[in-house]
Parts: C-alpha cells; structure tokens; sequence
C-alpha cells in the first residue's frame, strides 16, 4: 500500500509522510517511453485517445529498497520535444516545450 499525503522539507533531507509514517527517500528510479494516450487520461487531459505521449513511472524507494511512491507522469506529445546530437566524444540530450 504505497502513498503519500505531502512532503516536508526537513533541513536536507527531505522526508516522505504519510499517516503514521515517515521515510526517507534514497533513490528513485523513472523510466520514460512512448506511448498512447489511454481513453480515461485522455478524458482528464481533454485531449484525443490514442494520440502520441511520453510516460514517467517514477518509483522512490527507501535506503532498504522499499518502494515509498509511486507515480506516473503523462507528458502529451504535442507539448514535448526530444533532441539529441550524438557527436565521437559524447552525447548531447536536450528536452523541452515543443515548438
């Protein structure tokens, strides 16, 4: 049963609280890909199903590997752009508005 009622600053470390509880996050792991946009978002969002999103399921675990949150971000394809440059030395990656 993951879930939050707020975070508190608490000096440096932010802590996670929820009744009876308090944690402190370790790590968070948010993978993103492509998707489509499923019919109930697509309701909440007022935009078409079925068109192009980028999907964040981030997860925050505790020192022990306890997942404390979990949530997904849905980005609408139309409000985001991607770009990378890809050069011998390195890897440019660049993320914003798009337009």
């Amino acid at each position: 049963d993951v879930g939050t009622t707020g975070v508190v600053a608490s000096g440096r470390s932010p802590r996670l609280r929820w009744p009876g509880r308090a944690a402190l996050p370790a790590r968070r792991r948010a993978p993103g890909r492509p998707g489509l946009l499923s019919p109930a978002t697509a309701q909440h969002l007022r935009e078409p199903a079925g068109n192009a999103v980028f999907i964040s399921d981030r997860i925050t675990y505790t020192l022990d590997a306890t997942a404390i949150v979990v949530d997904r971000a849905t980005i609408l394809g139309s409000m985001m752009e991607i770009r990378t440059e890809r050069a011998v030395t390195g890897l440019s990656l660049r993320w914003g508005a798009a337009g």
